[in-house]
């Protein structure tokens, strides 16, 4: 995406809305873990009642502003169990192994097709086939569906036909469940952070790094960094505690053959150097005329990294600069694992979720990027466990970042 421009329609997705919150973002209100185990898979797992149908456009669990490539050499799942699924573009699934995108507890699957894929809004090309499954919930594909291998794609809801609509054309070995969906169209939806004003640290200066030291513990203090970075043979244990502003292209990078523990609570803001990514304007309507790079997340440990960190600000753990398109913001890498054993929510508006070697890996939650994209030859999960997302309530005004 080569801009971020501002809209005179917004269409509110995710919470109600009402005045502004002098917070400084708007909060997600519970997080969750994601497991990543050496299948591809974009876990999130809940507490979502099973009773209850939720509207998937009012509580995307997992929410991907642009498009979801499948395309490792394992299999790749894409599953919410505590909330919907909302994709604003579209779904190409072309690996060795089966694909799957699924929801359960009566939460749905919207996938818009703002972007098309050769003309589609799912292109299949797995020789394993592959899976769309909305369980109880609702499923909506606005678009044409073209399945060209030999594994046949299923597309299936359990919540009966008036709860399945496809708008476009099915092409190949695609089978329906019910047969014969409906051709109603999904409404778009918006980046459910639009509203979220920017951080506004009080530090100055553009930062140092800090690379820490291989002893056992140490702390490290809130601040403005270029980047924040491990690199030891033993474990090590990082005491975090406040806001952290990364502003350089490394950002926070946890690598090494020693394990790596994150402990105490913090939100690090993830953006470029001077005078941010793109031009962005700050509270209370972060807005931006073009993207740029910037500082980024990387696991990339050959032994288990723990994050137990709760999120300092308003239940959001990485915040990227909306502008930041950094193509590798949120990477993971390594092969020794992550697990985390809190919360805290992930917000990359312009920013590449991607997932390469990558196993054995929890990560906090809801998941809110541009695009997601699980292409390593090694497999993963990805996600969160705590159920639907709350929002605090906040406006939605003109100028807003929007997809």
């Amino acid at each position: 995406m080569g801009t971020c421009p501002a809209t005179s329609a917004i269409l509110d997705v995710g919470a109600p809305v009402s005045d502004h919150t002098t917070d400084y973002f708007a909060a997600v209100v519970g997080g969750h873990p994601v497991g990543i185990t050496p299948n591809a898979v974009a876990l999130v797992g809940g507490s979502g009642s099973t009773t209850t149908p939720t509207n998937p456009q009012l509580a995307c669990e997992i929410c991907v502003l642009q498009n979801v490539i499948l395309g490792s050499s394992s299999t790749d799942t894409l599953q919410a169990t505590g909330g919907s699924i909302d994709i604003g573009g579209y779904v190409d699934a072309r690996n060795s192994g089966g694909d799957a995108i699924t929801t359960s507890n009566g939460y749905g699957i919207d996938i818009i097709g703002a972007n098309q894929d050769s003309g589609n809004t799912l292109y299949f090309a797995d020789s394993s086939g592959a899976t769309i499954n909305a369980t109880t919930g609702s499923l909506g594909i606005n678009g044409n569906v073209t399945n060209t291998s030999g594994g046949g794609v299923t597309l299936k809801t359990l919540a009966g036909v008036s709860a399945f609509n496809i708008t476009g054309t099915v092409t190949g070995n695609v089978t329906e469940s019910p047969s014969s969906p409906g051709k109603t169209a999904m409404a778009a939806f918006t980046d459910p952070y639009a509203a979220a004003p920017t951080p506004l640290p009080t530090y100055t200066g553009s930062g140092s790094a800090f690379n820490a030291s291989c002893a056992s513990s140490q702390t490290v203090p809130a601040g403005v960094y270029t980047s924040i970075t491990t690199n030891c043979s033993g474990s090590v244990t990082l005491t975090l505690s406040g806001q952290y502003v990364l502003t350089g292209s490394t950002g926070l990078d946890l690598g090494g053959s020693g394990s790596v523990t994150l402990s105490g609570s913090a939100t690090f803001y993830l953006t470029c150097g001077s005078g941010g990514c793109g031009g962005w304007t700050a509270s209370p309507t972060p807005t931006c005329a073009a993207t740029a790079s910037g500082a980024q997340v990387l696991f990339n440990d050959s032994s288990p990294i723990t994050v137990n960190l709760t999120a300092y600000e308003d239940g959001v753990l990485f915040f990227f600069d909306p502008c930041n398109s950094n193509a590798l913001a949120f990477y993971l890498e390594g092969s020794g694992g992550v697990t985390d054993g809190n919360t805290g929510g992930i917000w990359a508006h312009s920013g590449v979720m991607y997932l390469g070697s990558a196993t054995a890996m929890t990560l906090p939650g809801p998941i809110v990027v541009s695009t997601v994209d699980l292409a390593g030859s090694g497999g993963g999960t990805l996600g969160s466990n705590s159920g639907s997302i709350n929002f605090i309530p906040a406006s939605s005004a003109v100028g807003n970042l929007v997809n």
